[in-house]
């Protein structure tokens, strides 16, 4: 009995229209033909054989290069070579080290909050209330409005 292997993920599997090429391939070697064999039968007569081939090999190896490659099976050639010429060109050799010190960060918007940076601030459940035993320390005239007597809470 014959046995398949199927690919798990189907994204791998790649469609196939002309003699087992993909679509990509097919557009680029029909590219490669139609640059390639015109110049090729313009510079025999000049160059000769050989220095003609060579330099219709040179003309076409960019269009078998964007046929064939792919970065990991995933990434085509002209968005691997954007992503090199990005890397070279607009982002800086050097990058340093630099930490986020998130305990500045969030001390700062302690303060902003405190402050009433960020709106009005909540204020604490049972702010607004006051007990019995605070309003007698007000209004004996302890100091900061402490409670006068024992306050011990078992």
């Amino acid at each position: 009995m014959a046995y398949v292997s199927v690919p798990k993920d189907m994204t791998e599997v790649k469609t196939r229209l002309v003699m087992n090429l993909t679509k990509r391939q097919v557009i680029c070697f029909g590219a490669a033909a139609v640059i390639g064999v015109p110049l090729f039968l313009s510079f025999r007569g000049i160059l000769g054989n050989t220095g003609a081939m060579t330099l219709m090999i040179a003309a076409v190896i960019p269009a078998f290069f964007f046929a064939i490659y792919s970065k990991d099976g995933v990434i085509p050639a002209e968005r691997f070579i954007l992503l090199i010429l990005r890397q070279m060109f607009f982002f800086p050799k050097i990058r340093v080290y630099r930490t986020q010190n998130l305990y500045a960060y969030l001390e700062k918007n302690a303060v902003k909050e405190k402050e009433g940076y960020f709106g009005k601030a909540k204020k604490p459940a049972g702010a607004g209330q006051t007990s019995a035993a605070t309003k007698a320390g007000k209004a004996k005239g302890s100091p900061k409005g402490k409670p006068v007597g024992k306050t011990r809470r078992t």
